[in-house]
């Protein structure tokens, strides 16, 4: 009993420290993301307005990034197709099969006395 116990808190202990690390991980990637697209747009801003003038370089970068927030929404609004759920069992039915799986484990087991 306490060698299953203590198997249930240690495995509890691994996922916490499973999740704590997921999450600190996650948002170290996260940090790290966000700085390098603010680096890479404003290089981006520079090089287009060197080439083209601010207006226009402005104008070009907004407009990437309102579409590639249209992108993300709707990636986001598609929901995964999940097969319809199984009927349900009537209450009697359900009963008469648990009723024969107790008789037939129990003509499968020998009972010595």
């Amino acid at each position: 009993m306490f060698g299953l116990l203590n198997n249930v808190e240690y495995r509890m202990v691994l996922a916490a420290r499973r999740a704590a690390r997921t999450i600190v991980f996650g948002v170290a990637i996260g940090l790290c993301l966000i700085g390098a697209s603010i680096l890479l747009s404003v290089a981006a801003f520079v090089a287009l307005a060197n080439a083209f003038g601010t207006a226009l370089a402005a104008l070009v970068l907004g407009a990437a990034y309102l579409l590639l927030a249209l992108l993300l929404t709707l990636v986001m609004a598609m929901r995964p197709r999940l097969p319809p759920p199984a009927p349900p069992v009537p209450l009697g039915s359900a009963f008469l099969m648990g009723m024969q799986s107790g008789r037939a484990m129990g003509q499968g087991v020998k009972r010595g006395r």
